[in-house]
């Protein structure tokens, strides 16, 4: 099967031709993207009855869940939601998109599909989407994992520093006598005279895990500080969408704070420098 791709609309005026796009199918083999644009839906909630906005809604969700099944369920899941002999090999054929086109004008209609040359992946995907569908919208892709600060902080930067420090720590008042909680744990922690440590924190946690979190590190650098006013903690983050007020609050006030050393999850290499010219070393483990 070539690849191809499919622009959906819904036609307004028929007399005069006028319609407007929501969604794009873009196919090639065995493999299928689909996307529909909720912002224009919206626009579509004033223009339509309601009763063929929610039968628009309806078979754009049904043509959604259809895709999704296509990439991991059998044929005759796909027959349950378009039961026609033209769906094959786990996808929407070319010829079943073909007949959309021709027979489904009144509410949700299909271009011929379209061949193309280009690459199939996400990537184009998504430039076809903003240039056919909606330039400034942004379209997720779901089977992407959210990228993790903290795992990824982690994995970058605990070889080059754990020779320097102690890594993923448990600080117990056997360490600091005046340390006012049982236990704290530390991403790292190591000592020149003065106590280095060291905490990534994702700001996009909610407010409570933030809340938490600091109020930990807050105990561990007063403890630090009853031992040697020099002492450092570093916060590892990254500034979070503004979206998240509270959050992004915290993540400004931490930013600018007398107390800790904020670094950008992407400077990390300022606490190995640090760590390197002042000759840290780890703490020594103590049996509890």
């Amino acid at each position: 099967m070539k690849t191809f791709y499919s622009i959906l609309y819904v036609p307004i005026r028929p007399e005069v031709s006028e319609r407007l796009t929501v969604g794009l199918l873009f196919q090639s083999n065995t493999k299928v993207y689909f996307h529909y644009s909720k912002e224009k839906m919206e626009v579509l909630k004033h223009l339509l009855p309601k009763q063929a906005y929610n039968l628009l809604r309806l078979s754009l969700m049904n043509i959604e869940r259809a895709v999704l099944k296509a990439k991991k369920d059998t044929e005759e899941s796909l027959k349950e939601l378009f039961p026609s002999e033209n769906i094959v090999s786990n996808v929407i054929s070319e010829s079943y998109i073909e007949y959309l086109s021709r027979y489904n004008k009144n509410l949700l209609a299909f271009t011929s599909p379209q061949y193309t040359d280009i690459e199939f992946n996400y990537s184009n995907f998504k430039i076809l989407y903003n240039k056919l569908i909606a330039e400034d919208e942004f379209v997720s892709e779901k089977i992407k994992e959210p990228v993790d600060i903290i795992k990824q902080t982690h994995a970058s930067l605990r070889p080059k520093i754990e020779k320097f420090v102690n890594w993923d720590f448990k600080v117990t008042d056997k360490h600091f006598k005046n340390l006012i909680l049982p236990s704290i744990d530390v991403d790292f922690i190591g000592k020149n005279g003065r106590y280095i440590s060291g905490q990534t924190i994702d700001f996009i946690k909610p407010e409570y895990v933030l809340d938490n979190t600091i109020a930990k590190q807050l105990a561990l650098i007063s403890a630090m500080h009853e031992e040697n006013k020099q002492s450092k903690c570093f916060i590892l983050g990254k500034e979070p969408d503004k979206k998240y007020k509270s959050q992004y609050k915290l993540w400004h006030n931490i930013s600018y704070s007398e107390i800790f050393d904020f670094i950008d999850v992407d400077e990390t290499e300022k606490v190995v420098t640090y760590l390197k010219q002042n000759e840290v070393h780890p703490l020594e483990i103590i049996n509890e």
